[in-house]
């Protein structure tokens, strides 16, 4: 997946891509301990062994360096074919929360809501590089769908997207609610029933 916040690395040597990798561990492990408030490019640079200068010629401020190292959490992969859309999107949905819930994506999210309170021109970044994955994903199960004769081939494709993903991150950064499998179900459930409504004669 493209880091969407990565400098050009100009002229010069070759850029050296493991100095990133370094770069993006260290970024993810110092907010989960320290979270958002208290990581600092100056402790990135002595985890991760580089110079400032380094990371400040790749990334200008630490709000970029953080959305580089979300989108690299977020890369995507094939979407299971369950036979029905209701599986698949309840599969894409619950893939998104567990996804929340375990591992560093979480406190990266909740990192990446700060960074962009300081830094408002990411926003347009962010969200194409964090919930781009998952709009091509819902377009694949979409896609299928249609296939299936499940949906209309003029269907709407924002506002499903809109629902599920934006009522996750709802909860999950707003709220500060817990979010089980339960609440996810029932999300899709939701949808599903608004298509099925909206088709109806």
């Amino acid at each position: 997946m493209a880091h969407p916040a990565r400098g050009t690395g100009g002229r010069g040597r070759p850029r050296d891509h493991a100095v990133d990798e370094r770069l993006f561990v260290a970024t993810v492990a110092l907010i989960e301990s320290v979270g958002y408030e208290g990581f600092t490019i100056e402790a990135v640079a002595a985890r991760a062994a580089v110079a400032k200068s380094t990371i400040y010629r790749r990334y200008p401020a630490k709000a970029d360096l953080v959305l580089a190292a979300v989108a690299q959490l977020t890369g995507a992969a094939p979407v299971p074919d369950q036979g029905s859309l209701g599986a698949d999107l309840a599969s894409l949905v619950e893939e998104f929360v567990g996804s929340l819930r375990e591992g560093a994506l979480g406190s990266m999210v909740r990192a990446l809501q700060l960074a962009l309170a300081e830094r408002p021109d990411l926003a347009d970044v962010a969200a194409a590089g964090f919930l781009a994955d998952r709009k091509r994903d819902l377009d694949t199960i979409i896609d299928r769908a249609v296939a299936r004769g499940e949906l209309p081939s003029d269907v709407d494709r924002e506002i499903p997207f809109d629902l599920c993903f934006g009522g996750v991150l709802m909860r999950f950064l707003v709220m500060r609610l817990p979010i089980s499998e339960h609440y996810a179900g029932t999300l899709v459930a939701t949808v599903l029933d608004g298509y099925r409504h909206r088709s109806s004669p």
